[in-house]
């Protein structure tokens, strides 16, 4: 168990080295000068070098690669093209806004997917379960942006349950920074809350068709204390590993989220540098949610892992 727990975590890192080489690579070669952007066309070309000198364009790509590399390491990205700030210091306090974004939306996914899930099990074939599998079935086929734009004119514009576009920063109000934070975070957990559901039903019914189902029945066990303490614990083993997908998949939902509701995170900062062609910025921030996605998979092996006999003993 330790020596495959080792050979994962060095395989991590390994991942994440080749992910921020492919990212680079793919983002220097893309068209777009950002000194073109900068200087604009009536530039010198003396200027347009001393430019690209000073932002380390001159170099080859490798050389550039392993000055980013070598900052990383201690937290230091670069420089902003666009805003001329380092880019730690701009990307901070979008990243804590998303973060929160991200974990309210993860805490919605959990507390609805999940008893949604069982009822849709446990009344298999009945009205409850086709109302909540049709609901599943409506949420999947609605895409994030669209639930977003319904989101506002529904409860927004319509119910007025809050204002659209209006976001109250952290340091100002920290229980109305949360309140801003949750309609666009329902936006974001909708579609992980219909796969969820629709996985946490699909295992439980797995489960229920096993042999030690029927030996337990045939025993004298009543369908809910078969159910809830036989069934149900085993199906959630394989739905840790869906979960990571879900969160992976709720860092990518968050970031056109943001850009509906006007959520100053990382979304808005990743577009913007991407139309300015900042590429510090691009770079990070595509990396960071890369190896975030990588790390929350790892975890969730691990956990896996360590709770499935049949896996640990491998």
């Amino acid at each position: 168990m330790a020596k495959h727990i080792v050979r994962q975590f060095i395989g991590l890192w390994v991942t994440m080295l080749l992910v921020s080489l492919i990212i680079y690579s793919v983002f220097t070669i893309i068209p777009g000068d950002p000194v073109t952007l900068l200087t604009g066309v009536s530039a010198s070309p003396e200027q347009i070098e001393i430019l690209r000198e000073k932002l380390g364009l001159d170099q080859n790509l490798f050389e550039r690669y392993l000055i980013w590399v070598k900052g990383a390491l201690t937290a230091d990205f670069g420089n902003s093209v666009q805003y001329n700030i380092p880019v730690k210091d701009l990307i901070w306090d979008r990243l804590i806004v998303t973060s929160s974004l991200g974990v309210l939306s993860i805490a919605i996914i959990l507390c609805v997917s999940f008893p949604l899930g069982i009822m849709s099990a446990y009344f298999n074939g009945k009205n409850l379960d086709k109302l909540i599998s049709n609901g599943i079935i409506l949420g999947l086929s609605i895409p994030s942006y669209f639930l977003g734009i319904f989101i506002i004119w529904l409860l927004g514009i319509t119910f007025k349950l809050f204002v659209p576009g209006e976001f109250v920063h952290y340091s100002q109000n920290a229980v109305q920074y949360w309140k801003s934070l949750f309609f666009p975070a329902l936006a974001v957990s909708i579609p992980g809350i219909c796969m969820l559901a629709k996985f946490i039903r699909a295992s439980i019914l797995g489960q229920i068709k096993q042999d030690y189902v029927r030996t337990a029945k045939s025993k004298g066990g009543t369908q809910s204390h078969i159910f809830f303490k036989h069934i149900l614990r085993n199906a959630i083993i394989p739905i840790f590993t869906f979960l990571g997908m879900i969160i992976a998949d709720v860092l990518a939902g968050s970031i056109i989220i943001e850009q509906v509701f006007s959520i100053p995170g990382i979304g808005r900062l990743l577009i913007g540098g991407i139309s300015s062609r900042d590429f510090p910025v691009v770079i990070t921030l595509v990396v960071y949610i890369s190896f975030l996605t990588i790390i929350i998979n790892f975890i969730v092996e691990l956990i896996v892992r360590l709770n499935d006999p049949r896996i640990r003993a491998v």
